[in-house]
């Protein structure tokens, strides 16, 4: 079966699916279910198919357990928390679990995601994304952190933590991003518009900051900050 057939096959049949004989298939199915959850394209599962995510929680292939507990993760089922924590070890599964857990919601993630932070020469990608994660969880250093990084020099570092302060609802999330939509870098500025957009954080508050921003910008600022408008609801 081919990965364009799975992505529009329902969910009785992607249930079916999970039980593949092949891991690739088995996969793709748990991930098309997470990723129509975390879309909104769906609410919640049949308690069959949830079942079926438990089940794949111990499969034998990694790739299949870290795509049930992601999916497991959007409906906030706290089955997911071990199969994470423990998809942390491994380099190329751990940001998506490392995201994943802020998706849960579990409050017994703190501990592994400091765990985690606490360890020697880790990539700065890794450390926003454990950090955000951090912050999703209403972890205080978690949310400073973001807030720390987003004045790093790198400017790729600095925009993904303004994107994660948007994504993980940080308490100061708007007047954050707003210091940096008004700031002197327009790169960022950019990004800061884009993420309010993205967001919609306390919604009418964000399309007042960037409709004053777009009189005070020309360009391609301005571009992009019309196209964040553009794309509120």
């Amino acid at each position: 079966m081919q990965s364009a057939d799975i992505e529009i096959a329902s969910l009785e049949v992607l249930e079916k699916l999970t039980r593949s004989d092949v891991p690739r298939i088995r996969g793709d199915a748990c991930c098309v279910v997470g990723d129509r959850l975390r879309t909104q394209e769906i609410t919640d599962i049949p308690e069959t198919l949830r079942m079926r995510l438990h089940a794949c929680l111990h499969d034998d292939i990694r790739g299949v357990c870290l795509e049930a507990a992601i999916a497991l993760a959007e409906l906030q089922d706290q089955a997911a928390l071990e199969t994470l924590v423990h998809m942390i070890a491994f380099r190329g599964l751990r940001l998506d679990a490392i995201r994943a857990l802020g998706r849960l919601g579990d409050p017994r993630g703190i501990a592994p995601l400091h765990q985690f932070l606490g360890k020697w020469l880790l990539p700065w990608a890794d450390k926003l994304q454990a950090s955000a994660a951090l912050c999703a969880l209403g972890d205080t250093l978690g949310a400073a952190y973001l807030v720390k990084r987003t004045q790093s020099r790198r400017f790729p570092e600095a925009a993904a933590a303004l994107h994660f302060i948007g994504e993980n609802k940080h308490p100061n999330a708007v007047e954050i991003l707003t210091q940096a939509l008004r700031g002197n870098n327009t790169k960022l500025a950019g990004t800061a518009a884009r993420t309010l957009a993205m967001h919609q954080i306390r919604s009418a508050e964000t399309e007042a900051v960037l409709r004053d921003e777009l009189q005070k910008r020309s360009g391609e600022l301005a571009e992009e900050i019309a196209e964040a408008i553009t794309s509120l609801p």
